[in-house]
């Protein structure tokens, strides 16, 4: 969750931003709400990808693991 809303605010650099960052989201309703929102669609989207076998091979020729 963290690591979508990190891309999201370009705050994937430095540990003081990503701690501030953890910290903003971890005590914001709204932020959080997203965060797990964004999960749970890339989990939804992993799943049917998964189900694409002529897309799954050309993942895995590129080295991309999709979880």
């Amino acid at each position: 969750m963290f690591g979508l809303l990190k891309t999201l605010f370009n705050l994937e650099s430095g540990e003081g931003k990503k701690r501030r960052l953890e910290k903003l989201i971890a005590t914001d309703p709204k932020l959080k709400e997203i965060g797990d929102r964004i999960t749970n669609l890339n989990r939804e989207a992993a799943k049917d990808l998964k189900e694409d076998e002529d897309f799954m091979e050309v993942m895995k020729e590129l080295g991309i693991h999709i979880e």
